[in-house]
């Protein structure tokens, strides 16, 4: 059984639902849109649906006056604001104005539209989570993972995308996938049937399979460590790692092309390319410390920044990104725009730190706010190979599930409505 909602919740709940006027539907359609799409690799139609659900909604005074109290009230909501604000002051003093400030309003988009309609309406929740968003999440997950599977045997592609997301996209958002899941699956006192179990394992482990198929060194280090934080928690955790680490060490073996790929994890030639794109980005960091060079305007700059090294070595083709997430902010948005999205961080931690303080040891809410900071962690590991968490691919899943987080953990605000 889903464990007792915390205190407040329930009027929460209430609340909402009063305000709804179809912009709630519209926002619970938008996470099992999200849910559904995650995993093949695209979000943009869950952050379209939270656009209109919001300007529905809106259109409420009581709404309006809801949510003006939520930016008031709310460290993650404020967090997150201050990290869109500067966002606009970085494009607004970049050498490619017109660009950074599409970059930073489609950012905004994506960061925003998700939060402000979960917090608004307390939505999602880890009852809708459990019996309705994992099964979107598996869905999509399966089609996706198939997909890849199908590109892998049958059509013969080396690290095989998803359905519509490139080879490390598709290694990030499965690896979401499978961290979610496994909270699912692991998720005591809940009635399954025999049969069904034996389908939700099968279907992670497609998924797992796709997922070395891939071949993401960032996203496998990065599930590793989130996986086992996860599941260090008690025997039965540890004994699914060490099965896990047996099933894909078992599974790889048989490949040399797989065990090499796994072996360069740790060889230092593997990351030649990525060297070189840092000291591009550490340079053009130096030419523009406080606010960076605009919000997606990377590939414009770096042709300048671009090692002499890197062109005598034969690596001249365009670059989207930094590879690393911090050296991807800092050039970007510079030390202000870093510094706001470490704040965001910090809130989000400090909100689950409360809000554990209250809630029962081993109830299904608490596994599962665990689980996703396990996975963000995750993710955030694998970003230090990567930076794509401000596009509709990856970004859409990394900021829709801070969301989460933030409606799952909000505290504090229910005497603030009832004021």
């Amino acid at each position: 059984m889903i464990d007792a909602m915390p205190r407040g919740s329930a009027r929460e709940k209430t609340k909402a639902s009063q305000r709804d006027s179809g912009g709630m539907s519209l926002a619970t359609l938008g996470w099992y849109l999200f849910c559904f799409m995650m995993p093949l690799g695209n979000t943009t139609l869950s952050v379209l649906v939270f656009g209109v659900a919001l300007g529905i909604g809106l259109k409420e005074p009581e709404n309006r006056r809801a949510l003006a109290r939520i930016l008031r009230g709310n460290r993650v909501a404020q967090a997150m604001t201050l990290f869109v604000c500067i966002l606009f002051v970085s494009a607004a003093f970049s050498s490619h104005k017109t660009l950074a400030l599409a970059g930073a309003f489609g950012y905004s988009l994506v960061i925003l539209l998700p939060l402000l309609a979960g917090l608004l309406w307390n939505i999602p929740t880890a009852d809708w989570i459990l019996s309705r968003g994992l099964v979107c999440l598996g869905l999509g997950g399966l089609i996706s993972a198939s997909v890849a599977l199908y590109r892998a045997y049958v059509l013969h592609v080396w690290r095989p995308g998803g359905a519509f997301i490139s080879t490390n996209g598709f290694a990030s958002v499965i690896m979401l996938t499978l961290l979610i899941s496994w909270w699912g699956m692991t998720v005591p006192d809940v009635r399954q049937s025999i049969w069904l179990r034996l389908c939700r394992l099968g279907n992670w482990l497609i998924m797992l399979w796709s997922f070395i198929m891939a071949q993401g060194r960032g996203a496998w280090v990065g599930f590793a460590v989130g996986f086992v934080l996860y599941n260090l928690r008690s025997l039965r955790g540890v004994v699914a790692v060490v099965a896990t680490s047996a099933f894909c060490l078992l599974g790889i073996r048989g490949n040399p092309r797989l065990v090499q790929r796994f072996l360069s994890i740790l060889a230092p030639s593997a990351y030649t390319v990525r060297i070189w794109i840092w000291q591009g980005s550490l340079a053009m960091w130096r030419d523009h410390p406080l606010l960076g060079i605009g919000p997606g305007t990377f590939m414009h700059e770096f042709e300048t920044y671009r090692p002499i090294e890197a062109i005598e070595g034969g690596f001249t083709y365009p670059v989207s990104f930094a590879h690393n997430l911090f050296l991807g902010l800092l050039t970007e948005v510079g030390v202000l725009g870093t510094a706001a999205f470490l704040i965001i961080l910090a809130a989000v931690a400090h909100s689950v730190w409360r809000w554990m303080q209250t809630v029962q040891t081993g109830s299904v809410s608490r596994m599962l706010v665990w689980a996703l900071s396990c996975t963000l962690f995750a993710l955030i590991v694998r970003e230090m190979v990567d930076n794509t968490i401000f596009g509709l691919e990856v970004g859409g899943a990394f900021w829709a599930l801070l969301t989460w987080l933030a409606v799952l953990t909000r505290t504090g605000e229910s005497e603030a409505e009832g004021t």
